[in-house]
């Protein structure tokens, strides 16, 4: 009996341990999000306590709009924000439809920003289009807001 403890305690370290499924940088499930996206129209939906508030809707050259350049190695830039020698960066995973953004502490335009991590859904994606959604709760004084963000991206050439 002594004899088979060792070799089912193998067995069972062997077969029971698995691989993490760690999706790398930038993949996304059939989903090549790689390259510049530029932002056409941004909706910002506000809610307070279950109640639509105010929706916000910027289109065109505005300062709130600002592009995406998706690179192979997991860094998305944000060129149109800041100095563009320097611009604001993140890393980025995309899993399944979902996309997490992780955002190092950085100098932008002369003023720290902190560390920050954002996770939007990706939404009606085509190749060349794409809508990011970002919907984001707190609550503080007895009210609970809601931001529904949606970003229309078209892909740049």
């Amino acid at each position: 009996m002594k004899k088979l403890i060792l070799p089912l305690v193998i067995v069972a370290v062997l077969f029971g341990c698995s691989k993490k499924n760690t999706p790398s940088p930038g993949s996304t499930s059939g989903t090549n999000i790689t390259g510049k996206w530029v932002t056409t129209a941004d909706t910002l939906y506000i809610y307070q306590n279950g109640v639509l508030t105010k929706t916000l809707t910027f289109t065109g050259n505005t300062a709130q709009l600002f592009d995406y350049q998706f690179n192979q190695n997991g860094t998305v830039l944000y060129p149109a924000q800041a100095d563009p020698s320097n611009p604001p960066m993140a890393y980025y995973v995309v899993k399944g439809s979902d996309i997490t953004f992780d955002h190092p502490v950085q100098v932008i335009n002369g003023l720290t920003a902190g560390a920050y991590t954002q996770t939007a859904t990706i939404k009606n994606y085509t190749g060349n289009k794409m809508e990011l959604v970002y919907d984001e709760t707190s609550t503080g004084n007895g009210i609970t807001e809601r931001d529904l963000d949606v970003v229309y991206l078209r892909r740049q050439n």
